[in-house]
């Protein structure tokens, strides 16, 4: 839902006067419209600084103050759009009760493809990620960001690669090491 800008405060304030005020009057008329012009101007002046600090519509320093700071997710050497993705799987994660909806949607945005979620046993899962590739960095973001996503005391893994050869798989929790190691197939 955005804010809907007024465009004639001057127009509006002088319609709802009554005409017998400012009738044959032209000064009243000037100082009521002068005096409503500076609404006009701090309204526009607020619309454009809601406009600048969306999402969407940020850039650079914008998207690192205040959402990177807001979510703890430096920059580092992303792109404006990649940094803007981010911030949106973030947002997700930390907003997450650890449902699988949440887990799915933030894997497969920050791989940018198609995700898969099975329950392996009592607090256990692994999350397939079919496509997609990422460098170290981003990698280390997505463990951060499935953490975040993912229930306390909850044991998972990412499997990413393409269906029916090696993956390579993030197991955070549970013998296997943190980080990405060689692991099979689902």
């Amino acid at each position: 839902m955005g804010v809907t800008p007024i465009t004639d405060h001057a127009a509006q304030g002088l319609a709802i006067l009554p005409q017998s005020l400012w009738a044959g009057s032209t000064a009243y008329r000037e100082l009521v419209s002068a005096l409503l012009g500076q609404v006009q101007l701090a309204e526009d002046l607020s619309i454009d600084c809601i406009d600048l600090r969306q999402l969407d519509a940020a850039e650079g320093d914008q998207l690192d103050i205040p959402y990177g700071v807001l979510v703890e997710l430096p920059r580092l050497d992303a792109t404006d759009d990649e940094y803007r993705l981010l911030l949106r799987c973030a947002f997700r994660a930390n907003n997450s009760d650890g449902c699988y909806e949440d887990v799915i949607w933030v894997a497969s945005e920050a791989m940018g493809a198609d995700a898969r979620y099975r329950q392996e046993g009592t607090a256990c899962y692994r999350v397939q990620v079919i496509g997609g590739e990422a460098s170290e960095v981003q990698r280390a973001r997505i463990l951060d960001l499935l953490g975040r996503a993912s229930p306390v005391g909850v044991r998972w893994e990412l499997v990413a690669g393409p269906v029916g050869v090696m993956q390579l798989t993030i197991t955070p929790m549970g013998s296997a090491p943190m980080g990405w190691v060689v692991g099979g197939t689902l």
